[in-house]
């Protein structure tokens, strides 16, 4: 199910994205939603490893690599 989403960005982004939609052969509105996507991701992967570092620094529940994969 999509949704509309209005969006105003400045002249200086306008001018960026319609270069790379232009460059990339596509839509400005599909470039756009395809870079929100990317960055939402790379939102998740950086919570995530801020996570898993979390986790390691944690005394105690740390397992040897040859006991994780018994």
């Amino acid at each position: 199910n999509k949704h509309r989403i209005s969006l105003s960005p400045d002249d200086r982004l306008r001018s960026a994205l319609e270069t790379l939609a232009k460059k990339r052969n596509v839509a400005v509105s599909a470039l756009s939603l395809d870079l929100i996507e990317r960055a939402l991701e790379l939102e998740e992967d950086i919570h995530f490893s801020r996570v898993a570092d979390e986790r390691l620094e944690e005394k105690g529940r740390n397992i040897s690599h040859e006991n994780a994969w018994k």
